[in-house]
């Protein structure tokens, strides 16, 4: 099973996203976006300390206003472009409004207000640090990347557009697997097949509206008699065919509910990712052999 890149890495990107939505980031996106800019902001945070404790001393100490005045500039000039850069960030509007307060409290030459500015300051660097330690994110490997990020190339756009219904748990089954949730990955297999199975007995001619309830063996048992009577129709080249592709997808069927279906429905084994790749291959040849046949 082989998927490869659709377009380039530099087309996926994940500007203007939450992150308190689960999205899949390149380690260039994180050192792109985010690297550069909390290393600036971390740097002027320890720029306006400074400048605080400079501010602070020469107002206790009487320093002449002219000099006071340098460095309150360079304080609000320094304020301005922190700001700038942490509204680049992911962060909380609590956050950001930290970096407000000290904007509001630079507008008034005070040692009151230095030294409020200094809390706000040491509390913006706190949480700040916090904020990037509450954030997990997840590797994936650079062979699997696009299984995660073109799920739809696992069973290709003629079996999905014919098999519609399977198409999210086709996805999820081959994401699981990314993320070594691989007997989570082998129930969902399991349901992409579910699909097959009503569509076989669709086209045997099954009508039973409580199919959805039966159990597989019951189900494939149902189909195979319903193969068996079409042994008596009359000879012809579509019936022979008929009976070769029901009959090899029938035994599929059974092949699959003793090897994986009941086990895992039942919580009686836990997959490796050996074992489900192997799943994930058996099924998507399966599905894409089935869908030759298939109407939709």
């Amino acid at each position: 099973m082989e998927l490869n890149p659709k377009s380039s890495f530099d087309a996926y990107r994940p500007e203007g996203v939450s992150l308190e939505i689960p999205t899949l980031w390149s380690l260039w996106d994180m050192l792109r976006f985010y690297a550069a800019t909390f290393m600036s902001v971390t740097s002027n945070l320890e720029r306006v300390r400074a400048t605080l404790t400079v501010i602070d001393t020469f107002l206790a100490g009487k320093v002449k206003d002219s000099q006071i005045a340098g460095e309150w500039s360079q304080l609000t000039h320094t304020l301005d472009g922190l700001r700038a850069e942490i509204e680049k960030m992911p962060l909380p509007v609590s956050l950001k409004g930290q970096i407000e307060r000290a904007q509001e409290r630079a507008k008034v030459q005070s040692i009151e207000n230095v030294r409020v500015m200094k809390t706000i300051i040491e509390e913006l660097q706190n949480n700040l640090c916090q904020e990037m330690a509450d954030q997990l994110f997840f590797q994936v490997p650079a062979n699997l990347k696009w299984f995660y990020l073109t799920p739809e190339r696992w069973l290709g756009d003629e079996c999905e557009s014919k098999f519609p219904d399977i198409i999210k748990d086709a996805h999820d089954g081959l994401r699981c697997y990314v993320v070594d949730q691989w007997t989570a990955s082998v129930f969902h297999c399991m349901r992409v097949l579910e699909h097959g199975l009503r569509w076989l007995c669709r086209e045997v001619n099954i009508d039973n509206p409580d199919m959805d309830l039966e159990n597989w063996k019951n189900i494939i048992d149902q189909i195979e008699k319903k193969i068996r009577q079409m042994e008596s129709l009359p000879k012809g080249r579509e019936k022979t065919e008929n009976l070769q592709f029901y009959s090899e997808a029938a035994a599929q069927f059974r092949y699959f509910k003793d090897a994986w279906r009941n086990h895992v429905a039942h919580a009686r084994i836990n997959y490796d990712a050996k074992d489900a790749y192997r799943v994930l291959t058996h099924v998507a040849d399966f599905m894409r052999q089935l869908s030759t046949k298939s109407g939709g």
